[in-house]
């Protein structure tokens, strides 16, 4: 484990700037020491859900940090590396006290730059054992390194009473300037759908079980509900769009199985229907 050395004298005062500038300086001596970067974060502690958020259906059911809040508790330099939420959901972070955290983000426009420089420049060989290193919060890099290969990085510096919020797909990364208690929740919006459909395809094309909800029995089960409630007519567009492309791709599926002669089992339709 690569420590840090930083020490602060009583009274003095670190702006994030320069904390920044010594949080990559121990990055990179780790780095040149061949030593894994390791920092103290209390994440993951399970502390429901916006009633407008589509992970409010039962049929989700509780998954801590998804539909439920999680707490993190930091220390000076506790980080975080470049991901995106699972299923591609919308995050929420809302830092209750302590010091500041730095925050990178990547424009949700250069994510497939960001994606190819990391797998065909910065870690090919990792790349081609674990994809999914890329969004899986395995890699800790320099914003300043990215910026380099034209990925274009936008960055924030959050405070107690600050909420960040990031996009579907967005990737981002940070780290604490010193104690930082934070609590944070994934969202999904019915603007959310397409991405979520996105992801489930992601997921499935690198067989990777990824998926925390399973999007298309969400997807059914919100548009009972809307057309049930004669709802919003945007609402209705965008979840019948989002049910007519996983419909389509479910023909698709079909049809490859069906071309490698693979019988499929057809059952009855149910009795309590």
């Amino acid at each position: 484990m690569c420590s840090h050395n930083l020490r602060i004298q009583e009274n003095e005062v670190l702006t994030p700037h320069a904390m920044e500038a010594e949080f990559w300086k121990w990055v990179q001596r780790c780095s040149q020491n061949k030593t894994h970067v390791k920092g103290l974060y209390a994440s993951d502690i399970e502390f429901a859900n916006h009633r407008d958020s589509l992970l409010r259906h039962s049929l989700v059911g509780r998954i801590a940090g998804v539909n439920t809040s999680m707490i993190y508790v930091g220390a000076a330099f506790s980080f975080f590396p470049w991901h995106y939420e699972d299923n591609m959901l919308y995050s929420i972070n809302y830092h209750h006290e302590g010091d500041s955290k730095t925050w990178y983000g990547i424009a949700i426009a250069d994510a497939p730059k960001y994606e190819t420089v990391m797998c065909e420049t910065l870690f090919p060989e990792t790349a081609g054992k674990y994809p999914h290193h890329v969004w899986a919060k395995s890699s800790l890099v320099e914003p300043s390194v990215l910026a380099a290969h034209g990925v274009k990085i936008v960055s924030c510096v959050q405070n107690p009473g600050d909420f960040v919020l990031t996009s579907p797909g967005g990737y981002h990364q940070g780290f604490c300037h010193g104690y930082c208690f934070a609590e944070a929740l994934n969202l999904a919006p019915f603007s959310w759908f397409p991405y979520g459909m996105a992801a489930t395809k992601f997921y499935r094309e690198l067989g990777f079980p990824a998926a925390v909800i399973c999007t298309e029995q969400l997807l059914l089960s919100c548009a009972q509900e809307l057309v049930s409630e004669s709802s919003h007519p945007g609402m209705l567009h965008t979840v019948g769009t989002s049910a007519l492309a996983f419909l389509r791709s479910f023909q698709s599926s079909m049809q490859q199985l069906s071309d490698l002669k693979i019988k499929i089992l057809k059952l009855p339709p149910s009795s309590t229907q």
